[in-house]
């Protein structure tokens, strides 16, 4: 488990990556990112076809973000600033440039509403495994009876 004084946004540019929070799973195709406040204690987990992008973000911005773990929608803006930074390899700014840039993007996040959808782990044991199986690979066309 990884945890951080400062808070992180996490960013798939393809594929879909997944964190578990406590006993929550989150998971966030392109158009969405998961969002960690400092201090979050999680587990992160990407294919590996998966592209992303890890921004970390200083305490004293992150109060525009929700205060709990939350998948974030990415609009267009937001997208082509999160596209630019990872094809420049910048997780956290180096230049006034980038830290207006993070700015604008921290607005952008902030704007729409936290979805609350999120992949719950139970602790059952014949549904746990089965679950792990799927979120390993969710591709799985198996039948039920199967």
């Amino acid at each position: 488990m990884d945890r951080h004084s400062w808070g992180q946004f996490v960013y798939s540019v393809a594929g879909v990556i997944e964190l578990t929070v406590k006993s929550s799973r989150y998971a966030a195709p392109p158009d969405f990112g998961v969002w960690l406040p400092p201090e979050t204690e999680h587990l992160a987990w990407a294919g590996d076809e998966t592209s992303y992008l890890l921004l970390d973000i200083e305490q004293r911005f992150c109060d525009r973000l929700p205060g709990k773990a939350s998948i974030l929608s990415v609009g267009p803006i937001a997208k082509a600033i999160l596209l630019d930074l990872k094809k420049r390899g910048v997780g956290e700014p180096r230049t006034a440039d980038d830290a207006r840039l993070m700015r604008v993007l921290i607005d952008q996040l902030s704007v729409g509403s936290p979805l609350e959808g999120f992949l719950p782990m139970p602790d059952d044991r014949a549904l746990k495994p089965v679950l792990e199986a799927l979120c390993k690979n969710p591709g799985d066309g198996r039948s039920l009876e199967e």
